[in-house]
């Protein structure tokens, strides 16, 4: 994880010692949108991940749409959000 960080130049790693594990965050969503999001574009994510990561381009799309963030696609972000990962129906 700590190898990601240098990778793509962006991001930082955060170790969470009570669970024995740790976490690779990026924030800047001009990171996430010209680094992350191409890298998994071009080395499919498979399985029932591959569903969280069309989820999680459709909440970076509403947010780099250049319109700023209103409550409506707030409320679009929040609805996406809460079926990814373990909460998918």
């Amino acid at each position: 994880m700590k190898s990601l960080v240098k990778y793509f130049d962006c991001g930082y790693y955060r170790s969470q010692p009570t669970k024995k594990t740790g976490e690779f965050l990026v924030g800047k969503l001009s990171d996430i949108t010209e680094k992350i999001i191409p890298f998994f574009y071009k080395y499919k994510i498979i399985g029932i991940k591959s569903l969280d990561f069309q989820s999680f381009c459709k909440i970076a799309e509403l947010m780099n749409d250049g319109k700023g963030l209103s409550q409506k696609k707030l409320d679009q972000i929040i609805k996406i959000r809460s079926n990814m990962n373990s909460r998918r129906k």
